[in-house]
């Protein structure tokens, strides 16, 4: 299994950190990008996934309402540079899941039932012939404090282990 998510480095040695760039991403790293400017972040998420798009990758994109706006500047953006963004999405290469789909069904974050939905991910993107699944999402949710929302870092400890044993 082979797929990265945009949450934090696992692979990285610490005096490495602040010198990587999204571009130095692996799978099974795992990066946490905090920022302050939008426009550099939007910047930042933009080239992760057309990164990802040149290299073969699905891309999995999870959003939230506060994080809607996010999304639809890095699609401008990357419509802006050339990319086809609709043929991409079309084709199923560039795919976007609301966070209440991803890690709030039933209106409560389980960390297992997130870990199995990684697992199903990956494994999709490998049977379509993708060369890994990228992915990216920002735990916004979490400050509505749903039910289980208080396992975010534990989840986020598990899906470093996952993501380093399975290059996730």
């Amino acid at each position: 299994m082979n797929s990265i998510a945009t949450e934090k480095i696992t692979a990285a040695h610490p005096s490495q950190c602040g010198t990587l760039s999204l571009n130095d991403l692996q799978p099974g790293d795992h990066w946490c990008e905090i920022y302050r400017d939008d426009a550099a972040h939007q910047r930042d998420v933009a080239s992760f996934v057309r990164r990802g798009l040149e290299l073969n990758h699905k891309v999995l994109y999870i959003y939230d309402e506060c994080t809607r706006p996010t999304l639809d500047a890095v699609l401008s953006r990357l419509r802006g540079e050339g990319v086809d963004v609709d043929a991409r999405i079309s084709a199923g290469q560039l795919v976007q899941v609301d966070a209440r789909d991803a890690y709030l069904r039933d209106r409560e974050f389980k960390p297992d039932r997130m870990l199995e939905l990684w697992r199903e991910q990956t494994d999709q993107a490998l049977r379509e012939g993708y060369a890994t699944l990228r992915a990216t999402a920002e735990p916004t949710w979490a400050r509505e404090q749903f039910p289980g929302w208080e396992r975010l870092l534990d989840h986020e400890a598990r899906l470093n282990i996952f993501a380093a044993q399975n290059e996730v």
